[in-house]
């Protein structure tokens, strides 16, 4: 077969927790991860799995096969395997009950390939016209067949299914295709789709026929082929390790990530290029040559971190790769995108790809394929055979694109070198640059790569950088600039340097130093590699602008993408012209309009109860004080806790046109963030997501994801906007909305800056924050302080409670000496019954707690759990229950919370086992699709079905429909839950989901929606992880805590333990103490983000704190987010640090040693002293106060001082010498007097 037509394969597998070595998983109830391919989520019987746990599968008794063998679950098997197949409709429908089973014999070290995209419909006749495949689909079932056979997405006619099941296999050449073995989802890391775990050649590729038939020919009957094709790869094990190809040792690697927490297994994973994805997603997949090349790369690069980890022979392996990168150059060509360049010719009309397919056989190894392109076009030179007959008008074009538009025509050619689709060569085709992007190719990447058809980095640097042999052969043209001689020619450093700037923008970082640049430098799957450093980008800065801003600071050079400096401009813009605005006085008295919506509905007992309460009082006066501010400020942010009142108080400024206009925009980041605003303010009609009002606006496009921000042109007609969560804003988000609103419109940022950082580039609320307080706009910041929730007993102050005091360790605030009171909790938790902590070890022991924690919660015994979780969701209390519209209102009634998706004991893990223990009935029911048809059957991987509890994965218009105003058009957001109600009839068609959100509207969902090959929209929502959680609350949630994560953060902890209004309960693997650690500044999120919104980035270098881990390593944080001493201590406030620094003094002149936050056990409480000091033999403990005028505040104190009293340290005083406990004070009324500290210490101390 000619070389250019030769292609690879990836192939699916499934998570074996033993190396697919044909054996059952070890302990298949924590495999998980298998569970993303339906098949088996549909079918594992996980009782009798569990039971057989490690054996052979020739062993088990009658041939019974696990589904995960049809999904090559035993592709490193040395044994050959019978697999039975089944035509799917033949047990069920009466036109198929005459195809028998059959058997396909699975070679050892084998499996079968589906070429799943291949058989569907629509996919099959774009591939049918690219190559010339025998397709008809007037073949296909006509009425008055059955519409499962008419109307579906798969091929049915034999013929057709033959001629696309051969074509695939076609290209397919053993000992020279590779085969990229990927699995859909491991436990090694988060939301890492699609890693490598094993490299090998094709070694056989069997045969497929139909199956067989009753009564031996088909006679006349509905014929089908069988799909599963058999391979043979070429991996052998030998007791040195694996020959023949590359195994990924990621089991081992979780093995020993098991006992040393240092290690982060999902540093070692392997990944195809982002640019081939399409070609690592449908089960069995053509792959180019260009993406097999890249794929190698990662897995070689993967291997040098692996061998330090792990023994193997890892240089044979390398050797291996190099190998077959070298062949697939040879393979590869110098012109692999020469069919999609010749289809912008005449697009739509000429197919490109066949006219390449059939010339292919007349070039030589690196020939220029131009020339006789040329030929051809100009009749001097046959049209090869196979190929589309050219017409007169096209042999025109050709020429006058040849002769009257030479840069379109050097454009084809330069597209050629590449392997893109057609759809994105004309799209740079069609641009007016095509002179441009001959001169540098590097511009189709920079260009395109925020576009629906982004052409990758390595796709332009492989075209350019393909050996020498292609560049004597076919040398790039003279206009070229690129010098592909030098690995650091500037256009490809540019480049490099853009892709990882995208790639840090998505970690959160709007600019990266010149070191992070050049290490993530190293990881880019690029050969030659990239050399970048800090010399490298000083050099290049002017040749980097204006795409890269190249700029030196304190803390040395930095890069940052053209974006973020527009998006940094407008933001800044926006903010000095309402911040240049003098304060508005409106005259109105506040207090009394708080009150009159306060006491709207209160009776005149609950009117005096308010008035005799002085925290009520107090309460009411800092919002009459915020009310001012946002009255009188064009900008404002508006901070506060749950349950401190902020949305009464925004309904309150609302109900002032004379302040806020006539024209409201109310906006959330999600959209349940959107629906509780609306409701709370009464405007549900003004409330909307920020994507739906940037789309209405243009400034956000769905397809991409892209926002824009023009600082010229029309903007909407909004006199105030307020954004709710604005903590969840990105800054491409914040300049496209500051882009929308007029310079007059009235701007108040609500949210909570201690929750989590955006999930995208930036902290700019955080930054605004900072920016406003340092810059003495402090009119701008309204803070409330003062939360209240409603207890059995009544209404009492929030910080008073357990699960508020234990969050509030982890807000990233100044905390009083007895704030760690909560530290102390006995391991059952709290009286009150708010905070339940349960501890747990192996995640099998999770499983259980998490069980019996459900049970705990609904006050029943684990064989009625399935009833009372069905309550609990707003089921029916009849016999038979039914969940009815209405139930949708109840999915908010409780959460599990972890921090994970994807590993042991994340949310898809236990939405698992819930559904095991908690709706196994309802499932099985389902599965017989009983009670009269009325139960949906289970759909997707996780087997949704009636009354479950869903969660919604994306944002997107679907058509809803209510009783009162029938079917209509709708909007679901990303994160909202609800629950799976009834469909009348008896046959239900839709998956129905009524969301907590959207009550008394449902949404269908079709089969389609959750085939295995797409990413389904719905997912279960009885576990979620903490960012889908972030804008909910919940009555009751359960949070699951492993002990060692790399996602783990303070500001994660915050969120988490923020989300419940009634009962948190922990589930915490080892010690609950282990966990507080995250207070500290070392884990902010926030302060790790790189941003220069307001101010240049200062980033201070910071040792872990002591009580980390060993292996945890240094990070750098920015310093105005944090508070560190000079002696590199992370404490929580300026007064400490004033403290800390004259401490750090006195121990510099060998006077003491002290230690921040050192543990004591004071009256049987663990506690943390703010300061242990050493000075001679005696032990000093100084604690700082700075809220004593806060009652709840005193009393924590209080008990504090009592337990040093208990331990016989009393507080120190000229007239208590002998006293070693030091207090000092500040607060609202009296600043903090360093100079007297530094006396007090010096008296002490020197």
């Amino acid at each position: 077969m000619p070389n250019g037509l030769t292609r690879h394969l990836s192939i699916r597998v499934p998570w074996h927790d033993h190396g697919w070595d044909g054996t059952i998983c070890q302990n298949p109830k924590t495999n998980t991860s298998c569970l993303a391919v339906s098949l088996i989520a549909e079918l594992r019987d996980d009782p009798f799995e569990q039971d057989h746990a490690g054996q052979k599968l020739e062993d088990l008794a009658g041939g019974v096969l696990p589904p995960c063998v049809r999904e090559r679950g035993a592709f490193l098997a040395g044994r050959p395997i019978s697999l039975p197949v089944v035509m799917p409709y033949s047990t069920w429908s009466q036109h198929h009950e005459h195809i028998l089973p059959t058997t396909v014999q699975l070679p050892a070290y084998g499996g079968v390939m589906v070429p799943y995209r291949w058989m569907l419909r629509e996919p099959a006749q774009l591939l049918a016209r690219d190559i010339d495949i025998d397709l008809n689909l007037e073949r296909e079932p006509q009425p008055p067949l059955p519409d499962f056979m008419v109307h579906t997405a798969w091929l049915q006619e034999v013929e057709n299914q033959r001629a696309m099941l051969e074509a695939f296999a076609k290209p397919l050449e053993p000992r020279t295709s590779l085969i990229f073995f990927y699995a859909r989802r491991t436990p090694l890391s988060d939301g890492a789709a699609n890693p490598i775990v094993a490299v090998a050649l094709l070694e056989h590729k069997g045969k497929v026929d139909e199956y067989p038939y009753k009564g031996g020919a088909s006679g006349g009957r509905v014929q089908s082929m069988v799909w599963e094709r058999p391979f043979q790869h070429s991996l052998r094990r030998t007791e040195e390790g694996w020959t023949g190809g590359v195994v990924l040792p990621y089991q081992e690697i979780l093995t020993l990530a098991e006992t040393d927490l240092s290690i982060e297994p999902g540093d070692y994973l392997a990944f195809a290029p982002e640019e081939a994805r399409d070609q690592f997603l449908y089960g069995s997949e053509h792959v180019d040559h260009g993406s097999a090349i890249a794929t190698l790369q990662a897995v070689r690069t993967s291997i040098e971190r692996i061998g330090t980890l792990v023994p193997g022979r890892w240089a044979d392996a390398i050797e291996w790769i190099d190998a077959r990168i070298n062949e697939l150059w040879r393979l590869r060509g110098p012109a692999p995108g020469l069919g999609s360049a010749l289809s912008c010719l005449q697009p739509g009309a000429f197919n490109g790809t066949l006219f390449a397919h059939a010339l292919a056989p007349s070039l030589g190894d690196n020939e220029n394929p131009w020339p006789k392109v040329s030929e051809i076009f100009a009749g001097t030179r046959p049209v090869p055979i196979g190929a589309p007959q050219l017409t007169g008008l096209q042999r025109k074009r050709f020429d006058h694109l040849r002769t009257k538009q030479p840069d379109q025509f050097e454009l084809m050619q330069m597209l050629s070198r590449f392997e893109v689709t057609k759809e994105q060569a004309l799209a740079a085709f069609e641009t007016d640059q095509a002179k441009a992007f001959v001169r540098n190719p590097y511009e189709m990447f920079q260009q395109s790569r925020i576009t629906a058809q982004p052409i990758g980095l390595g796709t332009i640097d492989r075209g350019l950088y393909n050996g020498g042999s292609i560049k004597g052969a076919w040398p790039l043209p003279m206009i070229c600039i690129v010098n592909t001689d030098e690995p650091d020619d500037t256009r490809r450093l540019l480049a490099a340097t853009i892709q990882i700037l995208e790639e840090a923008a998505a970690d959160g970082h709007t600019l990266l130093s010149a070191d992070a640049v050049s290490t993530l430098a190293a990881d880019l799957p690029l050969a030659p590699p990239v050399p970048i450093d800090a010399i490298t980008l000083e050099l290049v800065a002017d040749d980097f602008n204006p795409e890269v801003d190249v700029t030196e600071n304190d803390n040395g050079w930095f890069g940052q993408l053209d974006r973020f400096i527009e998006t940094g401009e407008v933001i800044r813009r926006a903010m000095k012209a309402r911040l240049g605005v003098d304060p508005q006085d409106h005259l109105i008295d506040w207090r009394s309009a708080l009150d009159a919506e306060l006491d709207a509905k209160a009776d005149a007992t609950a009117k005096q109860r308010a008035a005799a309460d002085p925290l009520e009082q107090a309460a009411r006066k800092e919002k009459a004080i915020a009310l001012a501010q946002l009255a009188s400020s064009r900008i404002a942010v508006l901070l506060g806790p749950a349950g401190s009142g902020k949305t009464t108080l925004l309904k309150v400024l609302l109900d002032h046109d004379e302040v806020v206009g006539n024209d409201i925009a109310l906006l959330a980041p999600t959209g349940k963030a959107r629906v509780r605003l609306g409701a709370q303010t009464g405007r549900t009609s003004s409330a909307r997501t920020l994507a739906q009002f940037l789309l209405q606006y243009e400034k956000w496009d769905p397809e991409t994801g892209a926002y824009s921000f023009p600082r010229a042109g029309p903007t909407a007609p909004v006199t105030t906007c307020i954004v709710d969560e604005a903590s969840m804003l990105t800054e491409e988000q914040l300049a496209a909305l500051l882009s929308t609103l007029p310079a007059t419109a009235r701007l108040v940022l609500v949210g909570d800056p201690r929750q989590l950082p955006p999930i995208g580039a930036g902290r700019p609320f955080v930054d605004l924050i900072a920016h406003l307080e340092a810059e003495a706009h402090t009119g701008s910041v309204a803070r409330l302080h003062i939360s209240r929730r409603q207890t059995v007993g009544g209404e009492v102050s929030a910080d008073t409670l357990p699960d508020v005091q234990l969050a509030s360790l982890f807000a990233g605030t100044s905390a009083g000496p007895g704030e760690d009171e909560i530290a102390g909790l006995a391991q059952d938790g709290d009286a009150s019954g708010r905070l339940r902590l349960v501890e747990w070890d192996t995640t099998e022991r999770l499983r259980e707690k998490l069980a019996e924690t459900l049970a705990a919660e609904f006050d029943c015994s684990l064989q009625d759990l399935e009833r009372s979780i069905e309550l609990s969701l707003g089921s029916t209390q009849d016999d038979r229950p039914f969940f009815n519209v209405g139930a949708g209102k109840f999915a908010e009634n409780w959460q599990i919370l972890t921090p994970h998706r994807d590993m042991r004991g994340g949310s898809a893990d236990l939405n698992r086992h819930v559904k095991r223990v908690a709706r196994a009935n309802r499932l099985l029911a389902a599965r017989k699709r009983g009670w009269g048809w009325r139960m949906i059957e289970p759909r997707g991987p996780d087997e949704i079905t009636y009354g479950d509890k869903v969660i919604c994965l994306r944002n997107h218009p679907r058509y809803r429909y209510s009783h009162a105003e029938k079917k209509r058009a709708g909007y679901l957001a990303n994160g909202e839950v609800g629950i799976v109600v009834g469909q009348t009839g008896e046959k239900p068609v839709f998956t129905n989901v009524e969301f907590a959100t959207q009550p008394g509207e449902t949404f269908g969902f079709g089969k389609g929606d959750f085939s295995d090959h797409t990413s389904p929209p719905l997912e279960l929502g009885y576990a979620v992880t903490i960012h889908k959680a972030q804008g909910s609350e919940f009555t009751t949630t359960f949070l699951v805590l492993p002990a060692s994560s790399r996602l783990l953060s303070r500001e994660l902890l915050y969120t988490a333990l923020t989300r419940q209004r009634d009962r948190l309960w922990i589930l915490h693997q080892g010690p609950v103490a282990s966990f507080l650690r995250f207070r500290s500044d070392f884990h902010s999120e926030t302060a790790r983000r790189v941003t220069n919104l307001f101010v240049t980035p200062k980033l201070v270098e910071i040792t872990p704190p002591p009580g980390e881990p060993a292996a945890a390593r240094r990070t750098f944080l920015e310093d105005k987010l944090i508070h560190a001493t000079r002696r590199g201590d992370l404490v929580s406030s300026k007064s400490e640090i004033v403290i800390a620094d004259i401490l750090h003094e006195l121990e510099q002149e060998g006077l003491l040693r002290y230690t921040y936050e050192k543990p004591k056990m004071l009256g049987g409480t663990l506690r943390w002293p703010d300061f242990t000091i050493e000075a001679g033999s005696n032990i000093w403990y100084w604690e700082h106060c700075g809220m004593l005028d806060q009652q709840a505040y005193c009393e924590r104190w209080e008990r504090k001082k009592a337990g040093y009293v208990a331990e016989g340290l009393t507080i120190w005083s000229a007239e208590n010498p002998l006293g070693r406990l030091i207090v000092t004070e500040d607060g609202p009324s009296a600043g903090l007097d360093s100079g007297a500290l530094h006396a007090l210490a010096s008296q002490l101390f020197a």
